[in-house]
């Protein structure tokens, strides 16, 4: 039988944190256009305080290099380590 257990990359702290921070977009694909928002540079649609709480749950260098190297089943990531590899991955190289 198959399990599917969410992988967690981040330490459980930083996991609720960034749990937090998406749940306060309440779209059926908050992620997706979040990513938009956030790639248009759209700060008055995701507001001041929220960017800031962005800014102070993003995981750093490391756990981001857990996340980008992380080479199994990107659906069973955490929502936390989804958000963060698809914002990293939109971004311009």
């Amino acid at each position: 039988m198959f399990s599917s257990v969410q992988v967690e990359l981040f330490d459980s702290r930083r996991s609720l944190n960034m749990g937090i921070f998406l749940r306060q977009f309440r779209t059926p694909n908050a992620h997706d256009e979040l990513i938009g928002r956030l790639l248009a540079a759209d700060s008055e649609s995701v507001g001041a305080e929220r960017l800031r709480a962005l800014l102070k749950s993003h995981p750093g260098d490391d756990e981001m290099a857990g996340v980008l190297g992380y080479s199994g089943d990107p659906a069973r990531l955490g929502p936390a380590e989804k958000f963060c590899r698809d914002l990293a991955a939109a971004l311009p190289k």
